[in-house]
This record gives structure tokens, sequence and C-alpha cells, in this order.
């Protein structure tokens, strides 16, 4: 018997089957509706199913994971971007640094890409580090890596300001940022497995955020899209498609 789960990812993957988008959105027009993030786990990407997201997914915008080759000689960041581009299709930068690594852990992630010379949308700062590494650090402290990471993510030459991806399970834990509102200023990236794309649908406020500040809505982990497996589900709010 199919679990609840697994019903749940098929209807959500079927919400991804609106045709007639074509592929790769220069700035200043709206991008289609749905956004597919991955990562080196991603497995079987190609330009050809890229386009079959574009045109069969409605898929507008693909955000890659950023690691440095140095200390990750496996890192597909440099392949993702460069299949992305070739095929038109946008594309934002995510970058998750380690608190234990401190300030400068940031950059290093993002030199991979910066070395492409491939166009960057946004770069999202990925905060959820649940490494043991860390477990002592308090609240302030995070908030206080995040304002020194977030810098360093202001300083890569992407056309939009940097945003947070994280999720109100751990922003608004005592045990990590404590609910912090230090960056309600920036958009957000939620993380929130309802399996339902649409972004105005079961948001919770946290971290002084609103729905306003809702850019993106992560619905759907560790699926696989059109035999691209590794990927995680999305939906831009309409601010976000217009940016």
């Amino acid at each position: 018997m199919t679990s609840l789960y697994g019903r749940r990812l098929v209807a959500a993957q079927a919400l991804l089957a609106a045709p007639g988008h074509e592929p790769s959105q220069p700035p200043g027009i709206v991008l289609a509706r749905h956004c597919v993030d991955i990562s080196n786990y991603t497995t079987g990407l190609t330009r050809a199913l890229l386009r079959v997201w574009a045109t069969t997914h409605d898929v507008g915008l693909v955000i890659v994971q950023s690691l440095d080759k140095t200390r990750f000689p496996s890192s597909k960041t440099a392949e993702h971007l460069q299949q992305c581009a070739d095929v038109g299709v946008e594309r934002d930068l995510y970058v998750y640094p380690f608190f234990a690594n401190g300030a400068g852990d940031c950059t290093r992630r993002l030199s991979e890409a910066l070395a492409t010379g491939v166009p960057i949308r946004r770069v999202w700062l990925d905060v959820e580090d649940v490494d043991p590494s860390q477990a002592a650090w308090t609240p302030s402290q995070r908030v206080n890596m995040v304002r020194q990471w977030l810098t360093e993510c202001d300083a890569y030459p992407a056309r939009l300001a940097s945003g947070i991806y994280t999720g109100r399970w751990y922003w608004a834990s005592q045990k990590y940022m404590a609910n912090s509102t230090a960056f309600s200023d920036r958009l957000l990236w939620d993380s929130n497995y309802d399996y339902v794309d649409n972004v105005n649908y079961n948001f919770t406020s946290y971290g002084g955020w609103t729905l306003a500040d809702l850019a993106i809505k992560q619905y759907a982990g560790t699926s696989t899209l059109a035999g691209v497996g590794g990927v995680d589900l999305n939906v831009l709010s309409e601010a976000e498609r217009m940016a």
C-alpha cells in the first residue's frame, strides 16, 4: 500500500504539471511559479531534463547549492550552474555554512560559483545548522554569525539582495535562534513540508517575518522530478516571480 507520504508526494509532483511555459526568463519578466533546489545529492540532471522542467513542470527558477571545490572535490556547483545557464534557466544560489567554521566559511563556500562567472539572481543563506560542533553556541552568538555571513552573501555579485532560508522548527527554537527578529528585513525562503504548492497556505509567522516577506515556500523535500532525483520542490510568491 502506498504510504501517506508517498501519496502526498505524488500529489505534490502532479501539481507541477502545467505546460506552456518557455525556459529562461530575463530580468523584468515574470518567472514561472515553481522552483527546484538542487545539491550534491541530486542525480540524473541533464540539460534536456532542465528543459522538461521548464516547459512541462512550470519551473522558472533553479536554486543551486554552492560549495568550494577545494574542500569538496566532488562539488557539482559549477556543473549545475553551467547546465542551467546553457538552457537559459534562471539561477539562484544557496549556501549552507557551519557555525563552528566561523566567519569566512560562507565566502569559501561561494567561491566555486563565483569562479564560474555564471550570473546569479539571488543568494540565499541557509540557516539550520544542528551539527554537534555548534551545540554550545547561544542564540545571540548565532545571530551575530548570521549577520556576518549575510555580509558575505551581500558581497556576492548577484542581481538581487540576499535572503534567508530556514524553517520555523529551527528559527523559533530557544535552542537555536530563539525566534530572533534581527533579520525580518530580509526575504524569507521557508521550509514548510505541507505538500501544498501555495505560498499563501499554512504559513505561521516567526522571526518577525510575515506573509508579505515570504518569497519562496519549500513544500516538499527529497523528491524526484522528471527522472531527476534528490531535489526539493518549491513555489514562488507573486512578488518574487516579478523581482
